[in-house]
């Protein structure tokens, strides 16, 4: 019994010493903004975006009419996140934001503790229509681990891409 519980305690100890493992995202999700257009007049659509960020509890930071242009203050995707199966599937299909899962030496989903990000829409008139451009800009998600006996603090980064959920909630909103 005793070699037993020493065995175990020097796989944990051997398991727990191993770094941090980073699984790449394997699904494609946005690359580039994100565009819809609507035959709704630019008023209207300028109004329901407007309202859309409000009702979602969004902070627009800068919103410039005459050009079209509303970008958002930094938001917290912690709570409209998810990772992969290991299919490449959303584990939650709604969340806005999917990010690489990063693993402990002992095979462990280890959450990211900073997930931010800001949202750009430019709302403009063309050929009779509107055209809304949708974009998140500087998207990261970060855990930090602190100094240990053996190893100094660090800030690791996953890869963390829009999933394009929530550009498809305007879309359906203005349409």
């Amino acid at each position: 019994m005793k070699k037993m519980l020493t065995l175990l305690f020097l796989s944990y100890a051997l398991f727990s010493c191993t770094g941090p493992k980073s699984i790449p995202i394997k699904g494609s999700y946005l690359e580039k903004p994100f565009t819809v257009y609507s035959e709704k007049s630019v008023e209207d659509v300028w109004s329901k975006v407007i309202d859309i960020f409000a009702t979602s509890g969004i902070t627009i930071k800068i919103i410039d009419k005459s050009s079209g242009l509303i970008v958002t203050d930094d938001y917290s995707f912690l709570k409209s996140y998810t990772f992969e199966t290991t299919g490449g599937k959303l584990q939650k299909p709604n969340a806005w934001v999917v990010c690489s899962t990063l693993m402990n030496g002992l095979g462990e989903t280890m959450i990211p503790e900073k997930i931010t990000g800001s949202w750009n829409v430019r709302v403009k008139p063309e050929n009779n229509k509107t055209v809304i451009n949708i974009n998140i800009t500087n998207l990261t998600a970060s855990r930090y681990f602190p100094p240990s006996q053996y190893t100094s603090s660090r800030t690791l980064y996953l890869d963390a891409k829009s999933t394009g959920k929530f550009e498809g909630m305007i879309a359906e909103m203005i349409k």
